[in-house]
């Protein structure tokens, strides 16, 4: 059994993120968490698209410089962030208001970092680093790992959707502080 809070694990490879020639050229240039993050910035952006959905690895990602959503943007990011020596864990989450409102799923990719001895958040869709609160939050967090193949799912209970356990907001932090 995997500790998923163990930042060493975390600068490992998973099944889609493993390190690679594209992955190593990429991060020869890239310094840090903004670096990263400004580099996928770049990225043409094509809208989801079911066939390509969790079928690319993060090194096809890189060498196409496409994505579509933020599936791909959390692999990318991972796999550049480990590269760089910073413990990432991929992390998927359901947005429960959406869930409630809507009565399907939608949901969104994060990835924490470990920097400064704790846990913190990035949306690599946005290029923010966050940090874990329960005010005002709505995404609830499904499961964490070193990319989707290997998620560690986190216990959930639907029926107190209203009463999060660990959950991911909104809280920005600013964006100086992702120069780590």
């Amino acid at each position: 059994m995997v500790d998923i809070e163990d930042s060493n694990y975390f600068l490992g490879e998973g099944d889609f993120t493993q390190r690679q020639e594209e992955t190593q050229t990429a991060c020869a240039n890239l310094g840090c968490l903004k670096d990263i993050s400004q580099f996928l910035r770049g990225f043409e952006h094509t809208g989801f698209d079911v066939e390509m959905f969790r079928k690319r690895t993060a090194e096809q990602i890189l060498k196409s410089r496409m994505v579509t959503g933020c599936t791909d943007l959390g692999l990318a990011f991972a796999a550049l962030a480990r590269e760089s020596g910073i413990p990432t864990r991929y992390v998927e989450t359901i947005n429960m208001r959406w869930s409630q409102r809507e009565r399907s799923v939608e949901g969104h990719v994060f990835c924490d970092v470990f920097t400064d001895g704790k846990w913190q958040i990035v949306d690599p869709l946005r290029g923010i680093l966050q940090e874990y609160s329960t005010r005002e939050a709505h995404y609830r967090e499904l499961g964490k790992g070193l990319d989707f193949s290997g998620l560690y799912l986190l216990k959930m209970d639907f029926k107190y959707a209203d009463k999060p356990t660990k959950v991911v907001s909104a809280r920005m932090i600013d964006v100086i502080a992702m120069e780590r």
